[in-house]
């Protein structure tokens, strides 16, 4: 496997924001009612935490703010537990700012 920077895998990470921000719907009914665009945004969500484990340690400690042990954890739940994923809580990590936040420190570094 290839080693890349930091910068390689938060590029990866800031196009999967910018396509979930262009997914995500008006409303959480929409979200709800939604199986296709659930799909997509669990599997951009899952993209994220898998590039957030190849970060350096140095980056992580540096940006202690990120909880990025949630960001794994959620890519983990997705991955082994993807029928057991509570669409309600994805919807409000997308929505109550959090999200926001980790799109505005990466943008920060690329």
């Amino acid at each position: 496997m290839t080693k890349h920077d930091d910068s390689f895998y938060l590029e990866g990470i800031q196009e999967h924001i910018t396509a979930i921000k262009s997914y995500l719907p008006k409303s959480k009914v929409d979200f709800l009612a939604d199986e296709m665009l659930q799909d997509a945004i669990l599997m951009r969500l899952l993209a994220i935490g898998e590039e957030a484990t190849r970060l350096s340690d140095t980056f992580v400690d540096e940006n202690h703010d990120v909880q990025w042990h949630k960001i794994i954890g959620l890519r983990n739940r997705i991955v082994h537990g993807y029928f057991e994923v509570d669409k309600d809580i994805i919807w409000q990590a997308l929505t109550d700012g959090s999200f926001e936040e980790l799109s505005d420190i990466v943008n920060t570094y690329y």
